[in-house]
């Protein structure tokens, strides 16, 4: 399922389910405000016509009715009035006409008064004593909503404090029908609704995963060239922008390594014809059997020279290589004692001056790798070694935060300052010089993959070249 469908999917569950919810509260408020109105009007006939016919009145009776008009029946005693039929037309008659059954007879409603054994005093349909709610106290006011013969009816129940009863019903066929043209109107209208944001979901969906697509084929197409070339730059801002932006770098970084990977390559090849094509020219010398003794023997000391120049460099590029998986096999070091025993083992390989000077608080622990901080230390000692008088000292200090080999030399070259860490390099003044030129790129590497970073300069009689590191605390500078 692509981005696309998914959003508009999502888009419309959450409109849908917002039409929903805001269809039901609409439809719930206004069913509950129809029978606010219809039990209004209950409650307005019971109020108006059970005093009229003498029933839950307190006092005296009432007064005697005004004159009858020809043509009109008046109301009969309420205990010799038999229930009337419902539909009868109420008759027209002159203000202040008494008050009959007519006026409350039509065919939605109901009405009738209940003597105190529940025996119908007048009714305007004979089945008012089913709608009489049960268990009805005196002074209560009971409403339901109850079904008799297939219609639903509001009911109101009312029991005066003589025990007579009034029960006002209004039937809710009309409602209803009201109300399920509602239902009907928000069900249609929820559906468009939906329907409509799906769409609009799927266009601005559409709209919004053109970058991820196009980043998407860009992937791609690396993956299937092997070529990390690819444009990634959007003109967008946001997280997209973010992601556009963060590939892009990391093209970089591959780019990067490619090309690296391809000048240690050219680098390799450059440094590996030398020595070969020098153990050629000798072998090719030996062979030619037309050399004295003395000579033999340098050509085949010169071949030895040129072998363990090769081995050298194998092994540089292998320890090369291999220098990020240092990060793999951390442990807590005293950095100090690494570099004083790294120290002592050159003084005895080199026999040189070389002079170890400690920080004022030691110890000075690292998170890191005991050997490959041994072999960068070893690195700035045998560069300084190769490149310092014969008797000049050679001073290794190490602080809270770094150590740093002097030397007493030629110095750096300043346009090299800044290259002296790469693969292969090697100043102009310094080409005449036995090394492979990865040395230092192995301390830079070491030091990368340790979180510090290297550093060099001179100073009036050599150079200093050497790290930092991210010391740990310790207890002494809690």
């Amino acid at each position: 399922m692509t981005l696309r469908t998914r959003v508009a999917i999502l888009l419309a569950v959450l409109v849908a389910t917002s039409s929903a919810v805001s269809g039901l509260l609409s439809y719930r408020f206004s069913r509950s405000e129809a029978l606010a109105a219809i039990d209004a009007s209950l409650e307005l006939r019971a109020d108006r016509f059970a005093p009229a016919f003498g029933v839950g009145v307190d006092g005296p009776p009432p007064p005697p009715p005004p004159p009858l008009i020809d043509g009109e029946t008046p109301v009969e005693p309420a205990d010799h009035l038999p229930p009337l039929p419902v539909g009868a037309p109420p008759p027209a008659g002159p203000p202040g006409s008494p008050i009959t059954l007519d006026d409350i007879v039509d065919t939605e409603s109901m009405f009738g008064l209940l003597d105190a054994d529940d025996g119908v005093v007048v009714a305007t349909d004979d089945r008012i004593t089913e709608l009489l709610a049960e268990s009805l106290d005196r002074g209560e006011v009971r409403w339901e909503t109850v079904t008799l013969d297939g219609a639903r009816y509001r009911v109101r129940s009312e029991r005066f404090v003589d025990g007579t009863s009034s029960v006002s019903a209004l039937t809710l066929a009309e409602l209803n029908m009201a109300l399920a043209g509602v239902r009907r109107r928000l069900i249609v209208l929820s559906t468009v609704v939906t329907l409509l944001a799906a769409v609009v979901g799927f266009v601005a969906a559409g709209f919004i995963s053109r970058p991820l697509r196009r980043l998407s084929r860009a992937a791609e197409e690396v993956a299937e060239t092997g070529e990390p070339s690819a444009d990634l730059s959007i003109a967008t801002s946001g997280e997209i922008g973010q992601l556009s932006a963060s590939i892009e770098r990391m093209l970089g970084a591959l780019r990067g390594a490619r090309e690296q990977q391809q000048r240690l390559i050219v680098d390799a090849s450059h440094e590996l014809r030398t020595p070969l094509t020098t153990i050629r020219a000798n072998i090719d010398m030996l062979s030619s059997g037309r050399l004295d003794p003395a000579d033999m023997e340098t050509a085949r000391n010169l071949i030895r020279s040129e072998i363990d120049e090769l081995t050298n460099l194998s092994t540089e590029l292998s320890e090369l290589a291999s220098a990020e998986q240092y990060v793999l096999s951390k442990t807590r070091l005293d950095f100090v004692d690494v570099a004083r025993c790294t120290v002592e083992r050159e003084i005895a390989r080199h026999g040189r001056d070389i002079q170890f000077i400690e920080p004022r608080r030691a110890p000075v622990f690292v998170d890191g790798n005991r050997a490959a901080l041994e072999r960068a230390i070893s690195n700035l000692i045998g560069n300084a070694v190769k490149f310092s008088e014969p008797d000049a000292p050679i001073v290794v200090r190490v602080e809270r935060d770094r150590i740093s080999v002097v030397d007493h030399g030629q110095g750096i070259p300043p346009g090299d300052l800044a290259h002296i860490f790469e693969r292969f390099h090697r100043a102009d003044n310094v080409r005449n010089y036995p090394g492979s030129g990865l040395g230092l790129s192995i301390v830079h590497e070491t030091v990368l993959a340790h979180g510090g970073r290297t550093f060099a300069r001179n100073h009036p009689r050599g150079a200093t070249i050497g790290f930092t590191f991210r010391a740990l605390p310790t207890p002494a500078d809690v």
